[in-house]
Order: structure tokens, then sequence, then C-alpha cells
């Protein structure tokens, strides 16, 4: 009966942080929804957006490693909870104010809240489940944030139909506050109590330099990470900042291309639970790398250069370019087959920073070379974007060279 107890709250603890996860998403991708409103509201161009957006990134990644630490060290409860606190205030300081610049802190103080999140949630997954599970619910942690980012897309555009962009998020920011209480309430460190055997192990007795020099010795470690990294740019750059504004100049309307650009959320959230199974069933994790991100690149390819497609086969381009993309999940669990438990969270951590920083340079490139062409025309968008399909076909190079790291 214990066990039956333990299984049953591992699912809420789990379910509770991927929500987290999602929330942290929703916000991540606002800018791309009320990116005119921006632009009007602070005075600034595409490639002063591209900044305000990646603000999000620039406190997001450096902070993957400290966050890991962190984790591994004081547990997942205090410092998931005091992370979505940070979310709380970061939105309120977005949405009140007139400054750009305390736009810009407000955005670095929601991807200081948001650092926590995956790793937070991944975490959990260690510590809670067996290790055959670890990929799947990596792939149902990513469909929960897609959730978010469809929300953030569809949801946010419907609101400010009825009311102001600063309204909408002020409404977000007391659902994060609700949200923070939540995860106090709920979320425990670790089944100990209950004497599980996957259970042993968990809390990192060595000191912080130890863990973290062993991670950062690891060739697997920093080219799964890199491997990552090229293959969710197509999210980090595309679906969450200029997708829309790209689908507008085709001749799109806002909610028509909110809901064509979440359809990427929606085939990646699908995807990654997919591409989990697939990879247990396969016995690989550079397999599905390989295929997923020469795909993806196909379907990136007719996205930039076919551009003026059926609507319908557009969306269908989309979901396909998230589904294909999602098998980046993997590369998690590349680094879950490699780690020792207790240094979990420092291992993914640092895997996830190699993966920002495709954001961090992307976002606001993209926004420069728009800039540069200056005309709002398809093919200065096809110029700017090129590089999707390029970082693609050099994810799926990569993966080929991959160490295999599958086991049972």
């Amino acid at each position: 009966m214990a066990i039956h107890n333990v299984q049953r709250q591992a699912f809420v603890i789990c379910a509770i942080a991927a929500i987290f996860y999602s929330y942290e998403y929703f916000l991540r991708v606002t800018p791309s929804v009320i990116s005119q409103d921006l632009m009007h509201s602070f005075n600034i161009s595409n490639a002063g957006l591209g900044v305000l957006s990646a603000f999000f990134y620039y406190a997001y990644m450096p902070l993957q490693i400290p966050v890991g630490l962190l984790i591994d060290k004081f547990g997942t409860r205090i410092v998931l909870s005091v992370a979505g606190l940070l979310c709380v205030i970061g939105t309120f300081i977005f949405s009140l104010t007139t400054s750009l610049w305390l736009a810009q802190i407000g955005r670095f103080i929601i991807g200081f809240g948001s650092a926590f999140a995956f790793v937070g949630y991944l975490k959990i997954c260690a510590n809670w489940l067996p290790h055959r599970y670890y990929a799947l619910m990596v792939g149902l942690c990513m469909l929960l944030g897609m959730f978010g980012a469809m929300g953030g897309e569809i949801i946010l555009a419907q609101l400010i139909q009825s009311m102001t962009w600063r309204e909408a998020l002020e409404f977000a920011a007391w659902a994060g506050l609700l949200l923070s209480i939540f995860m106090w309430w709920i979320i425990r460190d670790e089944p100990s109590q209950h004497h599980l055997p996957h259970t042993a192990s968990q809390t990192n007795q060595l000191p912080f330099t130890k863990v973290l020099s062993a991670a950062l010795k690891n060739e697997t470690i920093w080219l799964s990470g890199i491997i990552g990294c090229f293959t969710f740019l197509p999210l980090a750059s595309f679906a969450e900042m200029w997708a829309m504004p790209y689908l507008e100049t085709i001749g799109y309307s806002k909610t028509e291309a909110a809901f064509a650009a979440s359809m990427m959320f929606l085939g990646f959230g699908v995807g990654g639970p997919l591409w989990g199974l697939i990879s247990n069933w396969v016995k690989s994790r550079r397999l599905p790398l390989i295929v997923g991100s020469l795909l993806s690149a196909a379907c990136a390819w007719l996205i930039i250069y076919d551009p003026y497609m059926h609507s319908n086969y557009m969306t269908t381009c989309l979901f396909g370019l998230g589904f294909f993309n999602s098998a980046e999940i993997l590369v998690f669990a590349v680094g879950n087959d490699i780690t020792k438990q207790y240094a979990s969270g420092t291992t993914t951590a640092l895997i996830n920073m190699i993966v920002m920083v495709g954001g961090i340079i992307l976002q606001p490139l993209i926004g420069i070379i728009l800039d540069i062409i200056s005309s709002s025309t398809v093919s200065q968008y096809q110029t700017a974007l090129l590089v999707l399909p390029i970082c693609l076909f050099i994810a799926a190079a990569l993966s080929y060279v991959l160490k295999e790291t599958y086991k049972e």
C-alpha cells in the first residue's frame, strides 16, 4: 500500500512541477504576441524588441549551473517555490512599467525564476521515478510546457482583444502567485521515508566544485548540449519570437498567426513523449536525434522558402517542425544516462545552459538582420531565418558522432 501511495504522490509532485514549467513558458513567449504593442509602448525597433525578449535568456542561461548546484544541495521544494515568486515579481514589473530599462529588468527577473523550472522538474523525476521512465517524463514535461506556450500565443492573443496587454500580464502574475503557494504546499524533495530502491543516494554530500568539475570535464555532456542548442533553435528563436511577425508579414491576421505559430509548440509537446518512447523502443539516443534533426530541417526549409503555400500546409509544416524538433529532449536523457543520481541536477542544468545559448544569440540577431535590411518583406525574413535549417543539419551531423549512451 505504501508503494502505491508513493506512486500517487510522485505523480502529483511531478504534475505541479510540470505546471510551473508550463507557466514559465507562457511568460517566455508573451513578447511574440504583443510585439507591436511593445514596440509602440517602449519606442523600440525590431532589434530592440529582440533584445528586450532576450533579457529572459540573459538571466536564464548563465544561471543554469548555479541552479543545478542549488537544487542538488537544497532540494526542489524551497527552490521552486522561491523561483515561482521571482516570476511573479518580474511579471508585475514588466506589466506595470513604462520604462524600457525597467521592462528589461522585469524580463531578466522572469528569466531568473524560470531558470529553475525545467531542471527542478527533472530532478524530481530522477528522485521519485525509476530510470526507465525518465525520457518519457522529460517528454511529458515538454508537452505541458508547450501547452503553456500555446496559451501564451492563442489565449493571450484573444485576451488582448478585450483588455490591454498590461492587464493580461497582471492577471498572469496573480495566477503565478497562486501556483507558488501550491508548489510549497505539495512538493517534497524525495520519498526517502519509504526506502524505495530508486531513491538511494539522492542527496549530494560532495562539494559543489567536485560535482561541477566532473560535469565540465565530460565531453559527452558538452556534445549533447551543443546538439540540443542547434536542435532547439527553431523553438527558441522562431516559435518564441519571430514566427508571428513572419506569418503576419505574409498575410496572416494576428489571431491566425497566433494559431499557426502555436502549432510548433503543439508539435513539440506531442512529439516529446513519443520520442522518449521511440528512443526506448529502438534502444538508442543517437538515431532519433539524427532523424529528428534532418526532418526538422526539411520542414524549416519549406516554411521559409515556400511562404505562400496553402494555410493548411503551412500549419502542417509548423506542426511537423515542432514535432521532429522535439527529439531534442533526448539530450537530457543522454545526460541522465551517464550521471550519478545525486549530481543529476547539475548535469541537467549544464546541458540546459548550453541549449539556451541559441536563444540569447539568435533572437536579437534576427531582429538586427531585419533592421539592416530595413523592409518588412518576405525576402527579408528568408535571409534572416536561413540559419535555422543550417543549424539543424549541423545538429544531425553532430548526433552522428555522439557516443551512444542508452541503457535499460
